[in-house]
């Protein structure tokens, strides 16, 4: 995640590590609605071949939960339940 603090810009992209090429890859369609949901470094939960994690959706300023699926390499988010947090 990167944040440029005088425009308030923030930009976000996705890498994952292939086992099989031995390399990091970047996610494509770079910039993601997505943010850190705090500045300690976080880790996901692996569930159903996607990798979870809690994170907040800047564009429409809410806490979400990002999944990755891990088959397809495609992201998809699920929002908190009402009253969480």
């Amino acid at each position: 995640m990167c944040c440029d603090p005088k425009l308030g810009d923030i930009s976000s992209h996705l890498e994952f590590f292939s086992l099989r090429d031995n390399k990091w890859k970047e996610i494509e369609g770079t910039h993601f609605p997505y943010r850190n949901a705090s500045d300690k470094p976080r880790t996901g939960l692996v569930y159903n071949m996607a990798i979870h994690w809690s994170a907040i959706r800047h564009d429409l300023s809410m806490n979400v939960i990002v999944a990755f699926d891990l088959m397809e390499r495609r992201l998809s988010d699920i929002p908190f339940p009402v009253g969480f947090g």
